[in-house]
């Protein structure tokens, strides 16, 4: 699995030209992305997260460049497989996945979302069926 060519960098691009505010993007994370995905090449699941996360790390180093305030790094299927997530999300190969990024290596935030989702959303959020 390899990143082939940036995915959100345009947005990225986008916004930077049209505020001066901070500005926030997201990403899926390699632990999710491996949890929706077939894996029929690498050994393990642990395997195809960090192929995954080198993908991540490449976008998230070019949104870094093009002026990403913050990165947040969505992760809901943390909660979904927590024994898997203990065995290899959690100690620490989250922010290796991540490529480290932290304040002094360019966005000034860097955010792991592990879901939480409200179920009560304010009628504002509702969809017309």
């Amino acid at each position: 699995m390899k990143r082939s060519a940036p995915v959100e960098l345009h947005d990225m691009e986008f916004l930077r030209k049209n505020t001066d505010r901070a500005a926030k993007i997201t990403l899926p994370g390699p632990f999710t992305m491996s949890q929706q995905a077939k894996n029929e090449f690498y050994h393990d699941d642990e395997e195809l997260a960090m192929a995954f996360a080198e993908a991540v790390n490449a976008e998230a180093l070019d949104l870094q460049k093009a002026g990403a305030d913050v990165i947040q790094l969505d992760e809901p299927w943390v909660r979904n497989n927590p024994d898997l997530a203990r065995r290899y999300a959690g100690q620490g190969d989250q922010p290796r996945a991540a490529g480290h990024h932290r304040a002094d290596r360019g966005a000034s935030v860097f955010r792991l979302c592990r879901g939480g989702a409200r179920l009560d959303q304010p009628a504002g959020y509702s969809f017309p069926r």
